[in-house]
């Protein structure tokens, strides 16, 4: 077989539609997940684009066309595959496959807006629940965002939605149910139309670019920043809201004037990829600003993880109305100029230390002690007491 022959013949196997292929061949069922994917009830963690002819696994790290797809499935080689493509296939002209299901795009519509209140918390009251009560996000950063536009709930419904704009345009939005019992791949899914070239992207005209694999990481991220009275707002954010997008990133670094780059994929091997992929794009581009490797400790961890493992040491090692330690702050400071405060609220500041890596939280308007945890004790090192700093 020529080249030219080869590669025509591939052309032709891959036009062959994966979910017809899955539906006939090995017996699944389809159906419509998500307003762009399509996936199998028997294995829903497989999302096709019937657009595209192309499919995505992030729980096995796979995507391809159908030839990979006829690969990852049945565990044999590319030759293998394409040989089980043509006997398939046979004698049956291209052009005479059915052509089902196939998406007709619809233009962008931004989900409305919940304002029949007068206050944030009335007007937000799920997704308040849901990211600051379940997730542990600052309601700070939630009523920054919910200020901005780039977050905010669904009017008549319980959905948080992530959006992002272009000169004031709404042109991406991904809706983010808040009920507790739904599946987490079922989470969160994109509005129909939006332009995933962009994905959701927090401008503030910086010169540093913090990308994540999902929103709420990087709503993580600003939480830890605040928590160490860093100032969130002084930075750039993208979400690619997965890691079959992660083009996204590199059209935002074309656009922009980056001076840095902060990376905070997943712990897995599909954030391994999608880092891997933007590092060698920013090689390729000749990048010349700093790239920042913020990927949370823990195999498997995501950056809300890491925050909730935080918050929860803390939590649930002390005890505020346990007796009061009789340790002043200021007789401290004293003894130890290492002692600095990573939080504060109205009533208590949590200091921490790092000499010993405790963490120490005291009354507000006394000063006195109440309690404290030992960040060794609780198998959190140096580098996680300073709570990702850049």
């Amino acid at each position: 077989m020529s080249k030219k022959k080869y590669k025509d013949d591939l052309q032709i196997l891959k036009r062959i539609p994966i979910l017809d292929y899955g539906e006939t061949v090995y017996g699944l069922t389809p159906y419509k997940a998500r307003s762009r994917y399509w996936s199998f009830r028997e294995h829903d963690s497989i999302m096709v684009s019937v657009e595209e002819n192309k499919y995505f696994r992030n729980s096995c790290d796979e995507q391809g066309d159908i030839i990979d797809f006829v690969c990852n499935f049945e565990h044999i080689s590319f030759k293998e595959a394409c040989d089980v493509l043509r006997k398939y296939l046979g004698n049956t002209p291209i052009s005479s496959l059915p052509v089902r299901r196939k998406v007709e795009k619809k233009p962008f519509k931004a989900p409305y807006k919940e304002n029949r209140f007068k206050t944030f918390e009335e007007n937000n009251r799920y997704i308040i629940k849901y990211l600051c009560g379940k997730r542990k996000i600052s309601i700070n950063v939630l009523k920054w965002l919910a200020f901005k536009g780039n977050v905010y709930q669904e009017r008549y419904k319980r959905n948080a939605i992530f959006a992002s704009y272009v000169k004031g345009k709404m042109i991406y939005a991904q809706r983010c149910r808040t009920d507790n019992n739904v599946e987490s791949h079922k989470r969160r899914f994109e509005i129909e139309g939006s332009d995933c070239t962009y994905c959701w992207k927090v401008n503030n005209n910086s010169k540093t670019l913090i990308v994540g694999e999902a929103v709420i990481d990087l709503l993580s991220f600003m939480t830890l920043l605040e928590m160490q009275n860093k100032d969130y707002k002084h930075f750039d954010y993208l979400s690619t809201n997965g890691v079959n997008k992660t083009k996204s990133v590199l059209r935002a670094i074309e656009e922009g004037n980056y001076t840095g780059i902060v990376l905070c994929f997943d712990n897995d091997k599909a954030g391994d990829k999608a880092k891997e992929f933007v590092c060698d794009h920013l090689a390729e581009m000749n990048f010349k600003g700093k790239i920042f490797d913020k990927t949370p400790e823990g195999e498997g961890s995501d950056v809300n993880d890491f925050l909730m493992h935080i918050i929860s040491e803390i939590k649930g090692t002390t005890d505020i109305h346990n007796k009061n330690c009789e340790v002043n702050v200021d007789t401290l400071n004293k003894e130890n100029d290492q002692t600095h405060i990573v939080f504060q609220n109205d009533k208590y500041v949590i200091y921490g230390n790092n000499v010993n890596n405790h963490l120490l939280i005291a009354d507000k308007e006394t000063g006195k002690v109440i309690s404290h945890v030992n960040a060794n004790k609780q198998n959190v090192n140096g580098k996680q007491l300073l709570l990702m700093v850049i």
